[in-house]
């Protein structure tokens, strides 16, 4: 299928045929290297003026990334009503992750005050798509823990179809002798469950999973 925006003239595209029409003319290009110049040059900040701008994209994904939600974008100098859009959008979004995203520093502080400083909180969905992960898990390292984001539980949590079988059967789940299975070795814990209810509707579920010495 051809391209739709292959016969859309852009300024580069204007440069790069003003370009091409000066180099097929018969004669000395010698004298054509001072406006052959201006043309890369005017090019060049075509093609790079935007290279700012998406730095500061990308550096306030990575901070929204590290629970950092502080960070705003600055407008865009260049009169880009769209991308202007975008930056007051992402901004807002920001500003609204600010006032209700806990950071896991938190839920770790909370922890310590109980007395369960290595305990391991999973917040899925109501799929079971891990949604969120307090604490690296002992015994694996933090970038192993955080992989699990967006997986199912039950990728986690090696016997989770016997700890699902329970809840659904009504029984409340205490200390339900489970295990992390990674790479052959078996990490033994203990897991409590409970349903996250907004109203009448499920939202997701919550496990505290404590390892066994």
């Amino acid at each position: 299928m051809e391209n739709s925006f292959s016969n859309e003239s852009t300024p580069v595209s204007e440069i790069v045929s003003e370009m091409k029409s000066i180099l097929k003319k018969e004669g000395d290009l010698n004298q054509e290297k001072e406006h052959l110049s201006r043309l890369l040059e005017q090019a060049d900040f075509l093609l790079h003026k935007h290279d700012e701008d998406y730095n500061q994209f990308i550096e306030l994904f990575v901070a929204m990334g590290q629970f950092d939600f502080s960070s705003k974008l600055q407008y865009l100098n260049n009169g880009d009503n769209f991308q202007n859009f975008i930056v007051t959008g992402l901004n807002m979004v920001n500003e609204e992750l600010k006032h209700t995203i806990i950071h896991p520093c938190v839920i770790n502080t909370l922890l310590r005050i109980l007395k369960v400083p290595n305990a391991v909180i999973v917040i899925t969905d109501d799929e079971g798509k891990i949604k969120f992960l307090n604490n690296y898990i002992p015994h694996l390292s933090e970038a192993i823990s955080r992989s699990y984001i967006g997986k199912h539980i039950s990728e986690l949590l090696a016997n989770y179809n016997n700890l699902k079988e329970s809840f659904d059967k009504g029984a409340l789940v205490r200390n339900h002798e489970s295990f992390i299975d990674h790479k052959g070795k078996h990490y033994f814990v203990t897991v409590d469950m409970e349903t996250a209810i907004n109203g009448q509707k499920v939202e997701g579920f919550v496990y505290v999973i404590n390892f066994v010495h």
